[in-house]
């Protein structure tokens, strides 16, 4: 009998380690779905607040009885007046062309590329 009860002994600190590891696996997973929840909701909360603003815009612009255009900004901050566009145009804040050389602050490139667009001087 005293062999039984040793074996029971030996078996508590292993069976703690797997319900301290369980334990630890629910958390990470507990934190891992919350964290996808909250990125989720962050990133919806972002692109609602642009979408608000950009009605709001249309309604006051049309109430003064102004055209309102919506133009795609992609690659507009990685398009040279040149024409050309490559992502490497764009490091970070600052617009430099890899084909021209011309160089200039990333969002007033996209800004002169937008209204481009708009004035119908795009390519």
């Amino acid at each position: 009998m005293p062999t039984i009860i040793l074996r029971l002994e030996l078996h508590k600190p292993i069976q703690a380690k797997q319900d301290m590891y369980q334990r630890m696996a629910e958390i990470n997973t507990a934190f891992a779905n919350w964290l996808l929840v909250h990125l989720w909701v962050n990133r919806n909360l972002h692109s609602w607040a642009f979408y608000q603003l950009k009605e709001f815009i249309r309604y006051k612009v049309e109430m003064a009885d102004i055209r309102f255009e919506e133009v795609k900004a992609e690659y507009t901050s990685q398009t040279c007046k040149c024409d050309h566009r490559e992502k490497a145009n764009r490091k970070g804040l600052r617009f430099q062309c890899k084909q021209c050389g011309y160089t200039c602050h990333a969002d007033l490139n996209g800004a002169i590329n937008i209204g481009k667009a708009i004035s119908g001087l795009a390519t």
